[in-house]
């Protein structure tokens, strides 16, 4: 085990950096392309848009009735 030269402090500086690019591209990419208010459990109301869940039996957002478990139009 010898001296750690420059060179060896730049590669390593440099993996690490690129490994820390990597991580930030990946968790914008995966964690970015979800959006609030979608899932499975959640459809738009077919009158305000507003995320509603499938056991909504109204619209939180317009009050529109809905008819529980089954999607609006679209």
């Amino acid at each position: 085990m010898g001296t750690f030269s420059p060179l060896h402090f730049l590669i390593v500086f440099a993996v690490v950096g690129l490994l820390a690019v990597v991580a930030v591209v990946l968790a914008i990419v995966f964690l970015g392309s979800r959006r609030p208010g979608q899932g499975p459990n959640l459809y738009p109301c077919p009158d305000c848009r507003r995320p509603v869940s499938i056991h909504a039996p109204v619209c939180p957002g317009c009050g529109r009735p809905l008819t529980p478990g089954a999607p609006g139009p679209g």
